[in-house]
Formats: structure tokens, C-alpha cells, sequence
């Protein structure tokens, strides 16, 4: 079984470089660039012909997920596993902001926060993201066709550490916006096949 994760489109936050986490408010929303990325990709959402979607509850994943459909008509479940890491006192905060004041807990090449950020943001930590990220994948029931999962940056990252039995990523790059990265289920066992194109 193929599984096909896609990162929502561009958001005003994106652009502006602010930390937005699992926050649904309007800097967290569809930018005129992320609504063109994501009607972008309807055509290769129609050829992947996705039997059963899965999305994250937030609303720049319900939005790429409008976007991205077409004609497609394959059932869609929101799940609340699938929304993005809460930052906790970082959240709304611009990285410029975190480089600054806990230069120790950002990481300049990840443009992410590092491990353990959790002990001065009261944030989710790396292996509580991946924990439900995973908990999400095997829960997926086993089906012929592809899966196609609306989603975020950091759970993408969440998904390849869970796989590759790396508890923390930090210094993966997340992967763009409307980029879709496959993996496979063969017998509960996980294979990674390409990230972020």
C-alpha cells in the first residue's frame, strides 16, 4: 500500500518566517501563493487516484485539500494525529525571535526547533510528535489503492523518523509546500521511496 504525504500549501506565516505551530489563526491561513500551489497539484492528485484521503483538522490542511481535489471523489477523515507540532510558547513568534533568544535550542540549518526545546517552550517534544504520528500510519487500513495524507512539515519529518527508527530529525529540511513524500506498507513494515518532491 502506497501512502502519499503532502504538506499543506504556502502561508502567510511561511512567508513571514513566524513559528506557527498547530495555531488555525489568519496568519496560519492559505496565502495567495499557497492556494496556486495547491490547485498546482490537482492534476497529480487525479493520476494518483487516491482510494481513501486522510487530513489533518486545521484549516491550511482542509483548504490545500479543496484545492487539490478536483474530480476526485474518494472519502476524506480528519484526524486530529495529523495536525501540526505545537511549539508552546513559540508559537507566534518569528524565527528571528528564537535564533536570538535560545540560540541553543534552534537549529540554523533545519530552520527548526532542536530537541529538548520543550524544556523552556512547554512545547510538544520530538518523540511525542512522532509517537502519533506513527500511532496514524499503522492505523491506516489496509486497502489496494493509494493513500493520499494533508498534512504538515514537521509531521512529514515525524513520519521519516518513526520509520527509519531516528527519534529526532533535526537536521531534516522540511519538505516544501504541496510536496508530496511516498512511503510504502507491506506486511506492517514501512519503506520510504522519495521526500519532498
Amino acid at each position: 500500500m502506497e501512502i502519499y504525504l503532502m504538506r499543506h500549501g504556502q502561508t502567510a506565516a511561511n512567508r513571514a518566517g513566524i513559528i506557527q505551530g498547530d495555531s488555525d489563526g489568519p496568519l496560519a491561513q492559505l496565502n495567495e501563493t499557497g492556494r496556486a500551489q495547491a490547485a498546482s497539484m490537482t492534476k497529480v492528485v487525479s493520476e494518483l487516484n487516491p482510494q481513501t484521503i486522510y487530513c489533518s483538522p486545521l484549516q491550511r490542511t482542509r483548504d490545500t485539500l479543496a484545492l487539490v481535489m478536483g474530480t476526485c471523489h474518494a472519502p476524506v477523515t480528519f484526524d486530529t494525529r495529523l495536525r501540526e507540532i505545537n511549539y508552546g510558547s513559540f508559537q507566534g513568534k518569528t524565527i528571528e525571535w528564537a535564533t536570538m533568544m535560545y540560540p541553543e535550542w534552534w537549529n540554523p540549518l533545519s530552520n527548526n526547533v532542536l530537541p529538548g526545546y520543550e524544556t523552556v517552550s512547554g512545547g510538544e517534544s520530538y518523540t511525542t510528535v512522532t509517537q502519533r504520528t506513527m500511532a496514524f500510519l499503522r492505523s491506516i487500513p489496509e486497502q489496494s489503492g493509494p493513500v493520499l495524507v494533508v498534512t504538515h512539515g514537521f509531521i512529514v519529518r515525524s513520519a521519516l523518523a518513526g520509520i527509519l527508527g531516528i527519534p529526532e530529525t533535526p537536521n531534516l529540511i522540511e519538505p516544501p509546500n504541496v510536496s508530496l513524500t511516498c512511503i510504502s506498507r507491506r506486511c506492517g513494515n514501512f519503506s520510504v521511496w522519495y521526500y519532498g518532491r
